[in-house]
């Protein structure tokens, strides 16, 4: 790095990409590796964001008090003064191109946005909740001025303040707006602009996916304490009430809906309108890609069992949370399984196992391979279309390609991790960074942000 009018900048030759050829990943993989900075004694880094595509990253460091914003390991003139008091709040637009951050100067909070141009909104007293739409294109947040709350859409003040603004949200078309809002004692839901009915307390906003139909949680508390909840849906409140609702959810073609709801020491599913039988416990609620089916676990007697149409399937003593999954056809739906002391991993009609452990299920995105993570004593392998590969201290971040034809996956070896591509690994890191940890872009390279010998790097391999 060197230093200029109170700037820091990487030296150009952190910049090199770094091309290498790996053998046995469908013949040749080519991997290139691009510093994003090495780490620099008296720097402290507080915040890593790694964007939606997995090929930048932002980063929130401190050095001699003053805190710098450091994106894909550059601090340039493109993102203005880069001084602040403080930084929050690092936000990637979903199609990676624009980041929208908060910084503090002079005692109050100014939002960025750096996309083609650089926008600066503020100053505020507060500001939180930086939201991008779906398509990219716009950008709310919340902001506080004088101890009221406002929301910023497209850089502009909508009318109304309150006492608490508690989320925001698109519409998958990002043509509408919601957000929920606290005034006085009372919460309300603001869609399009327009101030809905009080309740005590709203929250699960839900836009369909065609963005036509809109839903979501409202609760009010009796005199002791006790709660009732119900649906909202198109501004028309459900007369249906009960203990508690959660996992609401519309079908990807829009046309269903479904929720969890508790009532009287019993759970159930709720679909379009009609209650299922109650159980002692329901999770994982889950539409099939084509709309058509309903899926979830379910436990009754002490025993869990996946209901899918309102049949319940075979009996287990535990079903892993989150591993129920249906395949992209809609065909087969998959989870992950315990009886007896063994694991078991279901797709479709077939049980396979047992296993020590097991977890993971997944089908390609053409729904014709499959493949799940199984435990041995301390040691992890994938399964992949019924072949079990590798030895690892750890597995994580199954990843198929968009063409369904590569797979990639981390590995633990030591303190090591390791990635692994068709079978091959192909490198080898201190770190990986991010929340999924590796995208297949739409070419089908592989693509992530890791850490090796104090140094950041981007990387992408081409199986």
């Amino acid at each position: 790095m060197v230093f200029g009018r109170g700037r820091m900048y990487l030296t150009i030759s952190l910049l090199i990409a770094i091309p290498s050829l790996i053998g046995g990943c469908g013949g040749n993989a080519r991997r290139v590796e691009q510093s994003l900075g090495k780490d620099m004694p008296g720097w402290s880094i507080k915040a890593q964001v790694v964007s939606p595509d997995y090929k930048r990253i932002a980063s929130i460091a401190v050095h001699s008090g003053n805190w710098y914003l450091i994106v894909d390991g550059d601090i340039s003139s493109s993102l203005g003064d880069d001084q602040f008091e403080g930084l929050k709040d690092p936000v990637f637009s979903p199609d990676s191109r624009k980041l929208a951050y908060a910084g503090k100067k002079n005692g109050k909070w100014i939002v960025i946005l750096v996309g083609s141009a650089r926008k600066v909104l503020g100053p505020y007293d507060d500001v939180g909740l930086i939201t991008f739409s779906p398509n990219s294109s716009r950008m709310a947040f919340k902001a506080r001025k004088g101890g009221k709350w406002v929301v910023v859409v497209d850089g502009v003040e909508e009318k109304g303040v309150y006492e608490e603004i508690k989320a925001i949200v698109f519409s998958p078309d990002s043509k509408r707006l919601a957000y929920a809002v606290q005034s006085g004692k009372k919460e309300f839901v603001v869609l399009d602009g327009v101030l809905g009915k009080d309740h005590d307390r709203v929250r699960s906003l839900t836009f369909s996916p065609d963005s036509k139909r809109f839903a979501y949680v409202g609760t009010w508390f009796d005199f002791l304490g006790r709660q009732r909840s119900y649906i909202v849906m198109d501004g028309i409140e459900s007369d249906s009430q009960y203990d508690e609702i959660r996992s609401i959810a519309f079908s990807p073609d829009s046309k269903r809906f479904a929720f969890i709801a508790r009532m009287e020491g019993k759970e159930m599913v709720v679909l379009d309108g009609k209650e299922g039988k109650g159980y002692n416990a329901v999770r994982d609620l889950l539409f099939s890609s084509d709309s058509r089916s309903v899926a979830y676990c379910a436990r009754e007697g002490g025993k869990w069992f996946v209901v899918l149409d309102g049949k319940e399937g075979k009996a287990y003593d535990y079903i892993l949370e989150g591993s129920l999954t249906f395949s992209p056809d809609s065909s087969k739906i998959a989870y992950a399984a315990d009886k007896d002391g063994m694991s078991f991993v279901i797709d479709g009609e077939k049980e396979n196992g047992p296993y020590e452990n097991a977890a993971y299920p997944m089908y390609s995105p053409d729904s014709r391979r499959f493949v799940y993570i199984v435990g041995n004593g301390p040691w992890w392998s994938v399964v992949l279309d019924g072949r079990e590969r590798g030895r690892y201290m750890d597995v994580k971040a199954l990843t198929f390609s968009p063409d369904s034809r590569h797979l990639a996956y981390i590995g633990k070896i030591g303190d090591r991790k390791v990635v692994i591509v068709d079978g091959k690994e192909v490198g080898d890191y201190d770190d990986i960074l991010g929340s999924k940890w590796l995208a297949f872009d739409e070419s089908n390279s592989l693509c992530f942000i890791a850490r090796r010998s104090g140094e950041t790097l981007k990387v992408s391999i081409r199986p």
